[in-house]
């Protein structure tokens, strides 16, 4: 149970992470140039790889596209907390005592944020199962079974 706990928190991380790749991307100016952040372009790469070995239609694709702007914007909101918090925690550092009920509200703060966010991404996730079809569904099972037995050093490359 703990395993599969642990694989779904980070299929979520994944898809959290592509979605704001690929939503500033998706809202650069179509004249910029192709040096495009490695973030953003490996969020693109990410849609047009699930796209692709999924075989989406152009409607679920549009789709697909929703739902990763949509996380991506629900993780942006969030950016200048985090700036915030880096900032309070590096004063907190520096003093010659750190202030550990300060400490702890700040993490207990954090870990709420993540909950939120984990529960948002499921939501998409469910989302995202919605669009595809039964076999569409069976080959994602599949890729990400492949996924992950590369990750756990199952197979070679």
């Amino acid at each position: 149970m703990n395993k599969i706990f642990s694989s779904v928190i980070f299929l979520v991380c994944i898809v959290a992470t592509c979605g704001i790749s690929f939503a500033q991307q998706s809202q650069a100016p179509q004249n910029q140039p192709r040096n495009v952040p490695l973030v953003a372009q490996k969020g693109a790469d990410f849609f047009n790889r699930v796209s692709t070995t999924l075989n989406l239609s152009d409607e679920q694709k549009n789709q697909f596209r929703q739902i990763l702007m949509e996380i991506a914007k629900y993780r942006k909101k969030n950016i200048q907390s985090h700036a915030n918090d880096y900032d309070n925690f590096s004063e907190m550092f520096k003093a010659d005592k750190i202030d550990s009920v300060a400490l702890k509200a700040m993490a207990n703060i954090r870990d709420s944020e993540h909950v939120k966010m984990a529960d948002y991404t499921r939501e998409k996730m469910i989302e995202f199962h919605d669009i595809l079809t039964p076999d569409q569904r069976k080959s994602a099972v599949e890729n990400l079974s492949d996924y992950f037995k590369k990750l756990m050093g199952g197979e070679d490359n």
